[in-house]
């Protein structure tokens, strides 16, 4: 992003996810393949997030993008939607030989 006041706002949503990861700068920072001072460039609106980094966030952390850019929405999806097995149909089903298409 280039707008700094968009920076700054994105980057105040990663530090929120970030404290509710309770995980810190410098460890973020690491996993993520930044040094602490870069992430901290991002954190604080100097410099804007990266596609790679918006990448990993949703992958590694399950970050819902649309709260990340826009603040709308839950900050995280659900680690893994439940799937759930459909019923058994205890129907049965005849065929009429006699029916006219």
């Amino acid at each position: 992003m280039s707008n700094p006041e968009a920076n700054e706002v994105v980057g105040q949503r990663l530090k929120k996810i970030r404290k509710a990861l309770r995980i810190k700068q410098k460890e973020m920072a690491k996993i993520l393949g930044y040094t602490q001072s870069s992430f901290s460039e991002i954190e604080t609106g100097i410099t804007g997030i990266n596609t790679d980094m918006y990448i990993q966030l949703v992958e590694k952390y399950n970050v819902n993008p649309d709260y990340l850019i826009t603040g709308r929405g839950e900050m995280f999806y659900n680690s893994s939607p439940e799937k759930t097995k459909p019923e058994p149909d205890d129907t049965e089903y005849t065929f009429d030989s006699n029916i006219d298409s």
